[in-house]
């Protein structure tokens, strides 16, 4: 019986694998337009430095020509003296910082969905980085959890601090 842990290192090993570069064309490709019946669209990217990269960012979205509902972010490398940099016209933005160099989740929601950060789910700590939102829609609730694995940790250490999360504070 393989642990969870050996389970999750096969999962990225052959996702690293199978995870080939795609032009924005291709991608486009694989997501209903924004006026599909399919009404919620996520979007996720890894920014490396929103300071650095914003612009690139930006562009990227604007390119899609799709407007995602949900836009997550991680390693922002954001701190509260730059926080603003992290504001996409039209979103709400719920952030987990730690201010130091590869950390830092981010999850920008539509202004028209009611959402509110779920603190007690939104951490930045050695092991793992996350930030969570709920979103009301009519008489249902979604959360929506963004999940960061920091580089150089153990899986075991990051995979602990999860079902803590997970466990505890639900």
């Amino acid at each position: 019986m393989y642990s969870d842990s050996h389970l999750i290192s096969e999962i990225l090993t052959e996702s690293q694998l199978n995870c080939p570069y795609v032009t924005t064309s291709d991608f486009l490709k694989c997501i209903p337009p924004s006026n599909s019946v399919f009404n919620f669209s996520l979007i996720n990217f890894n920014v490396r430095s929103l300071n650095s990269n914003k612009t690139y960012l930006d562009t990227l979205l604007e390119s899609l020509n799709n407007t995602f509902q949900i836009i997550k972010l991680t390693e922002t490398w954001v701190t509260p003296d730059i926080i603003e940099l992290s504001n996409i016209e039209g979103n709400l933005d719920y952030h987990s910082m730690r201010g130091s160099r590869g950390c830092g989740v981010e999850i920008l929601c539509k202004n028209s969905l009611q959402s509110k950060q779920i603190r007690s789910l939104s951490h930045c700590e050695p092991h793992i980085e996350s930030c969570a939102i709920n979103i009301e829609t009519g008489n249902e609730t979604s959360t929506i959890l963004g999940i960061k694995w920091p580089p150089q940790v153990d899986i075991d250490l990051f995979l602990l601090s999860l079902e803590h999360i997970l466990e505890h504070d639900l």
